[in-house]
């Protein structure tokens, strides 16, 4: 990533944290990162953009990959600042933003994925899945953030993923109280 960036994602960062606004870590981000890196992503969704502090991180990669982020936000103000901020990062050509409630747009994206980040509210998490799985190709791989803090918003969903034999995943614990899960099809 270059140092502009950085810079920018600092400043971000710590504005997030005196204002509260829910953006991932920075080891989270940074673990996104090279996720999309590693496995060659070239096609993301991001249900939950905030202010775009994990959309810049995801949206390098895939810049570096030829790629596509697909993000979608339900908050007027979050959505707002997040244009700002991707085109402050000069990735507002890499990342598409969808401002509106995820359950009414992503029936409406034509197109296939091979990354998906769920960080929106997270009593609906187990609604994300259901409807952004089936846009997922074969190798891909969903990430869903903040399972360990949120589990207990999360019951519907960790009852169900508990019970699939089509879906493997892990936990990763990236930060002292949080984590995120990582699935992929068996």
């Amino acid at each position: 990533m270059n140092p502009e960036r950085l810079k920018l994602l600092e400043r971000l960062k710590a504005a997030d944290l005196k204002n509260d606004v829910p953006s991932v870590s920075q080891d989270t981000a940074e673990f996104l990162h090279n996720l999309v890196l590693e496995h060659g992503c070239n096609n993301a969704l991001e249900i939950g953009t905030a202010h775009a502090y994990s959309s810049i991180w995801i949206g390098d990669a895939l810049e570096q990959n030829g790629g596509q982020l697909t993000t979608i936000e339900h908050s007027d103000p979050s959505f707002n600042q997040a244009k700002v901020n991707l085109y402050r990062t000069k990735l507002e050509k890499t990342v598409t933003q969808h401002q509106g409630k995820a359950q009414a747009i992503v029936p409406t994206l034509n197109q296939t994925f091979d990354f998906i980040f769920i960080d929106g509210q997270k009593t609906h998490t187990l609604d994300f899945f259901s409807l952004c799985a089936p846009l997922l190709n074969s190798n891909g791989i969903i990430v869903v953030d903040d399972v360990i803090k949120f589990k207990d918003k999360m019951t519907s969903f960790y009852q169900w993923i508990e019970a699939q034999k089509s879906w493997q995943y892990t936990i990763e614990k990236l930060d002292k109280d949080d984590g995120i899960m990582v699935i992929t099809k068996a």
